[in-house]
């Protein structure tokens, strides 16, 4: 039986950047970090009444940083199960997960 925690080389590189952001747990945020989030929330307007939803939310940093700072509700969507998993994972450790949700679905 192979252990899943333990990938060849060939492997890693047939995975999708999707799959492979999920499988390194990589915050994929965006240029700016916490900075960029704080100034989409503020020239949004998003505050503790509002929800979001983001498509493409991979392990959650933006979801879970919009979240965390407004008190917002959020949704976030994502094509691969680990990075849902991931970002379920991470709502817990911030404290937020009565408010953000993440769950597995394409916008397609």
């Amino acid at each position: 039986m192979k252990n899943k925690n333990i990938y060849s080389l060939a492997e890693i590189e047939k995975m999708s950047y999707v799959e492979f952001v999920a499988f390194i747990k990589e915050e994929n945020r965006p240029s700016g970090g916490k900075k960029t989030i704080r100034l989409i929330a503020q020239n949004a307007f998003i505050n503790s009444n509002s929800r979001i939803l983001e498509v493409g939310s991979t392990n959650g940093f933006s979801s879970l940083e919009i979240a965390r700072i407004t008190g917002c509700s959020v949704t976030g969507i994502d094509i691969d199960q680990k990075s849902v998993d991931n970002a379920s994972e991470k709502a817990k450790i911030y404290g937020v997960n009565e408010r953000v949700n993440f769950c597995m679905a394409s916008a397609l």
